[in-house]
This record gives structure tokens, sequence and C-alpha cells, in this order.
């Protein structure tokens, strides 16, 4: 499930199954859209490759014969790491969000309730397998499967765009850079470090009962006691930060939106850019992952961002219980686990040093986002996304990816919000001035 729901394997050609070599316990996986090579034994091999295949029914026959082939291995013990990996597909497409007697069912549970079921024939290969593949879907959604309402985990890849996804080089910084500047260039005033306390709001009503034309209806108090009052106001505080209380609004948010904002959940994820003298790794790999049955430890799931920029940068990528992990030890102590993992990964490296420079967000700490993004808990509703994104008394908007049905829990969905708002507020100011 969550091979298939991450990444897109190329299984038609034999050259594209390698067993570099072989170590006792680890599973260790070098990715990219085109080629997987997997580094473990063949058991492993086989059963990582079917976590996708059987995603693919119509694949199926002519690829257990493939890599059975490929690996040198028994069809029947292909055909029992793909039938059981299959099974777990079959149930997650064809489940309903509610179980018979009511109860909401979730990701998780639905997951635990078939491996308990097979468990006890598992093979530590296997097994092993089955949590790479549960802890990259961690990685993948930011929260913990159990916490996942069924009917919508995956809604973010309910409607995708065409075309390959895209890095920015420079960082999402040169993005805002960018829109800033046409902003400011359209005749904007750009205020930074105005940190938002208060947002008051005033109806048409009462605007026309102090028979003043020119009194704005929002006004916007910061911590350094600077007013800004406007005609309309678009508020993209993260879900996060309005699950906080952090900004107070007068009058209050109506009930309707603020039972969405309690009803839906914040997602985790946690990154550590890490810079080394020279590339110790396949430089070509896309990602780099290390998941062990000894230890019940989350391991850090690896981006490797020398492919893109031609310098030495791995990305450690943290989300669910590891993202918390994160957020509740010392600089020190991540290093210090991020290079042990790697140089399990790769004993043969000559050593492999700390890195000489690094970067790691805490976004749950961060008082301005607290949280990473949006997600569909098991007492939210699709319609939460369209609630939040409601205006109020015409003066008051809302934008980010929470307010984003189509494209939640993305950067794209938070960017269009952003127009859709922008063209709302067209579309009403050019209605209440009188043009068509």
């Amino acid at each position: 499930v969550s091979i298939h729901y991450d990444f897109d394997f190329d299984l038609s050609n034999e050259q594209n199954l390698v067993t570099t070599w072989e170590r006792p316990k680890d599973c260790f996986i070098d990715t990219n859209p085109r080629k997987i090579v997997i580094q473990r034994n063949s058991q492993i091999c086989s059963a990582v490759r079917f976590a996708y295949l059987s995603a693919k029914p119509k694949l199926h026959a002519d690829n257990v014969s493939l890599i059975a082939s490929a690996l040198n291995l028994p069809l029947s013990t292909v055909e029992e790491v793909a039938t059981s990996m299959s099974a777990m597909c079959s149930v997650v497409i064809s489940s309903t969000s509610s179980s018979p007697n009511g109860e909401v069912v979730t990701l998780g549970k639905l997951i635990e309730s078939n491996v308990a079921n097979k468990e006890h024939t598992y093979s530590r290969a296997q097994k092993q397998a089955l949590r790479f593949c549960t802890s990259n879907l961690e990685r993948a959604l930011g929260v913990n499967p159990n916490e996942l309402k069924l009917s919508h985990w995956n809604r973010k890849e309910w409607k995708q765009f065409q075309g390959p996804s895209a890095s920015l080089i420079e960082g999402f910084g040169t993005l805002l850079d960018q829109l800033a500047r046409d902003f400011v260039n359209a005749g904007g005033s750009l205020l930074k470090e105005h940190s938002i306390t208060e947002v008051h709001r005033t109806s048409d009503d009462v605007v026309a009962e102090t028979k003043n034309d020119k009194a704005k209806r929002v006004v916007v108090y910061t911590k350094g006691k600077t007013v800004v009052d406007s005609d309309y106001c678009i508020s993209t505080l993260p879900l996060g930060v309005l699950k906080q209380r952090k900004v107070i609004f007068r009058p209050d948010l109506t009930k309707e939106k603020l039972d969405a904002i309690d009803s839906m959940g914040v997602g985790l994820v946690n990154k550590i850019l890490l810079v080394f003298e020279h590339c110790f790794w396949n430089e070509t790999a896309s990602t780099l992952s290390c998941e062990s049955l000894d230890s019940e430890t989350k391991q850090f799931f690896f981006i490797n961002l020398f492919k893109i920029t031609k310098k030495p940068l791995l990305v450690a990528v943290a989300s669910g219980s590891l993202a918390r992990h994160v957020e509740e030890v010392g600089d020190d102590v991540l290093i210090t686990e991020c290079v042990a993992t790697l140089r399990k990964m790769y004993p043969k490296s000559g050593g492999i040093i700390s890195p000489i420079s690094y970067k790691i967000s805490r976004w749950g700490h961060d008082q301005y986002s607290c949280g990473s993004h949006s997600y569909l808990r098991t007492s939210s509703s699709p319609s939460d996304y369209d609630v939040l994104a409601k205006p109020i008394d015409d003066c008051l908007f809302f934008a980010g990816e929470a307010t984003n049905g189509e494209f939640p829990s993305s950067a794209h969905g938070a960017l269009l919000s952003g127009r859709r708002e922008a063209l709302r507020i067209a579309m009403y100011h050019a209605t209440r001035i009188g043009i068509s």
C-alpha cells in the first residue's frame, strides 16, 4: 500500500531487479522514479516489490515469474509474499468508512487486523518488509495510520496535476520572495516581523449605521501594538495556530468554523538537513532508507539532494512518532542518531564523519505553525475543508492548505487557495461598487 502511495517503480524490465549485496538484518533501499535497487536478501526484495505490485493486479502473474526468475526464487515464495500484500490492498479499496456496528475504521486498524490474521505465518523477511511499508506510509502521511479515517486517508491523492513533481533548489523561500516582489511592485505594503494578536471585524450593517462610507471593516492588531485597518482581510493562519486560539477574533469565529477547526487533525513532519564534505552514498538515488526488526525505534528516511543541487546534501525526514522525537531531544542527539543510521547503511564507506553543518526543523514547536499540515481524523469530514474556507461577514476570508479540499496538505493547495480568495474578494468588491 505505502510503496504504491509514494513511488512509481518500473518493474517491466529485468535490469531494474538488482540485488547488489546481502546484509543479515537491515533492509536498505535506494529508489528513484525509474529504478529500484534493494540491498538485502532476496526475500526482502520480493516482499517490498510486491507492496507495489499488488496494487497493479494486471501485472501480477507476469511479474511473479519475472521477479522469481531475476532473484532465483521459487514461484511459491514470491507468490506467498505477493498474496499477503495484495489482500491488504484489496481490503483497503473495498472497505467503507465505518464498521457494521458503527465504529469508525482507521487505516491503522485495518492494517493491524489484516496483519494479526497472517503475522504468525510471516518470515522475518516478510515482517521486515511490512515494517518498511507501514513506516513509509507514516512518513508519507505525517501521522500515525491509527489516527487516519480510512475513507479519506489519501484524499490529497484523489486529484493530481499531470507531469512530474518539482523541487525548488533554493527552497520555498524563493517562491515567497517572488510573490512578495510582485505584491510590492503592484503597490502593496509589506510588513515583516509583525505578530498578529487580534482581528476585529464590523459587518456592513454596522458600517452603514455609522454613516461613514470610509469606515474600515477589519482591524488587525499586532504584538507591537501596530494597527492595520482594511476593507478585507485574508487569514492564512495555519490550522495548528487556529487550534491553539493564539489569535483572538472579535466577534468570535462562527461555531461551525470552530467545530471544523477542532475536528480536523494537524500532522507533523520534520526534516534534518545534513551537509557533508563529500558524497559517500549512491549519488543517483532519490531516497535512502533503513529498517530493522531488532529495534522498535523508527528509522530516518533520507532524501538525496545531490541529484538536484550537485552538493553533498542529505535530508533526514521524520514524521509521526519520529517527528515528535525530533521535537523532544537536542540537536546533538539527533545528529548522532542520523550518523549512526548512515554508518549502519554504509559499513564499507570507510567511516562516515559527522556533517560539517546542519539545519533542523521543529514545526510542532514553531509558534507560527504548530504543526505541518492538516489531515482528516476520525471525527472529521471532507466538508470541514469547505467550512474552513467560508468567508465571514464578507470581509474576513480564509486561505491555506487546510481550506483546500481538492489539494489539502500541499504547497500548491495553499497557493491555489490564496488565488481563490483573491478572486473572491475582487468579485465581491466589484459587485459592491456596482461593477458587473
